[in-house]
């Protein structure tokens, strides 16, 4: 799961890097990565 993780963490820096005015829908993403990286 770590893994997973790790590669959502840095399509979340690429994409915070590369659109700036889709900062909601960034963190909604990075939102949906973390529920997925908790999961069992």
């Amino acid at each position: 799961m770590r893994l997973i993780f790790m590669t959502g963490l840095l399509n979340f820096k690429f994409l915070a890097k590369s659109k700036r005015s889709n900062f909601c829908k960034i963190l909604q993403e990075f939102d949906r990565l973390l529920f997925m990286a908790n999961r069992p």
